[in-house]
């Protein structure tokens, strides 16, 4: 199984590259940056050198190279069915107003068709090997108002949606920052309620653990998925410690049989990714037969000024009775993934929530 975890049936290097192309399209164009790399087998240095420090914005300037390699390789597969059949006119569209921001400070920049050029070799070491195909069977829509058929996952029609302002680095950090601030505020949604799975609407993954863990937003909240390959050993864990009323994350898993993993697996698919390489990574689940849901828990990490600030204002001895219960605990189970306890390991404590 490759790192991206699509199915077996569309492994060869044509439908990975067109999985790839359809997954990291975003507000008209496509990013240079680790799903990008990660999709397409570039060499990330033989990339960077193609973009020289003095033509002006070094990160749009890779964005565009990336667009432009990504519009020929489209071209070549066919991607009308998937993000419009205007697609590689608004793409282009975006490379003209990102050339103009990028040498915006650049008193000599150089000529915008340097991107072609140094586009060639680099989309050349796939270009031969693809070939056209027909788009599979992911979910589709039809916009109300030019009535064109496109990919549901792209929410907006490519056909008729509004053009967006190429940002600068630091609109990009603003834009960051505020999305940041979005999923700081977001309530855990209740466990034992029903999840309305068909009105996800956002979607973050974050690292840790064993291949890391999305975090989906839902009408009643946040709830976290990943792939239910769990251990026996991580199941009884669960239960012993809901037994000794030790507080941790719930879980349950939804099995491939259930009529739930359909709902969802449309929910994941729906969502909008936080970064383009988290939608990227939706295909790690792919190969799941199982989904693993568990507790969204609203809190702070044990490590960085954060929790020393958390900690400084709390008074009540709560907080130190659940640690040393939590402490007990891992001894009993040999946990030494969390608390530098018995262990020569340091630990993990960003997987302690205070």
């Amino acid at each position: 199984m490759s790192a991206l975890a699509i199915p077996a049936e569309s492994s060869d290097a044509t439908e990975r590259t067109r999985l790839g192309l359809i997954s990291t399209w975003q507000d008209c164009h496509w990013c240079y940056n680790e799903a990008f790399l990660e999709f397409t087998g570039l060499e990330r240095e033989k990339f960077e050198s193609s973009v020289k420090t003095w033509w002006g914005d070094r990160q749009l300037w890779l964005d565009m190279l990336a667009t432009q390699i990504a519009k020929t390789w489209g071209c070549r597969l066919g991607l009308d069915q998937d993000l419009g059949i205007k697609w590689h006119e608004v793409a282009d569209e975006w490379i003209d107003q990102a050339y103009i921001e990028a040498t915006a400070s650049v008193t000599t920049p150089p000529a915008k068709a340097i991107l072609a050029s140094k586009s060639v070799p680099l989309a050349a070491s796939l270009l031969g090997g693809l070939r056209p195909t027909k788009a599979t069977a992911l979910a589709r829509t039809t916009c109300e108002l030019c009535g064109a058929s496109f990919a549901q996952r792209l929410e907006q029609c490519p056909s008729c949606l509004p053009r967006k302002p190429v940002l600068s680095a630091s609109h990009k950090e603003r834009d960051a920052e505020a999305r940041a601030a979005f999923w700081q505020r977001l309530s855990p949604a209740p466990f034992e309620e029903t999840m309305s799975w068909e009105e996800a609407t956002e979607l973050k993954w974050c690292q840790g653990g064993s291949g890391g863990v999305f975090v989906l937003k839902v009408p009643q909240g946040a709830v976290c998925l990943r792939g239910a390959q769990l251990s026996p050993g991580e199941l009884f864990a669960q239960l012993l410690a809901a037994a000794l009323g030790v507080r941790t994350a719930q879980l349950r898993v939804v099995g491939p049989h259930e009529s739930e993993i359909k709902s969802v697996r449309g929910g994941l698919q729906r969502a909008t990714p936080l970064e383009e390489e988290h939608g990227l990574k939706r295909w790690k689940l792919a190969s799941c037969d199982s989904l693993a849901v568990m507790e969204y828990v609203d809190g702070v990490p044990m490590m960085g000024m954060p929790a020393h600030q958390h900690i400084g204002a709390v008074r009540e001895r709560t907080l130190w009775v659940q640690l040393g219960r939590l402490m007990a605990f891992d001894m009993l189970i040999n946990n030494f993934d969390r608390l530098p306890l018995a262990w020569s390991n340091d630990g993990n404590l960003g997987n302690v929530m205070l």
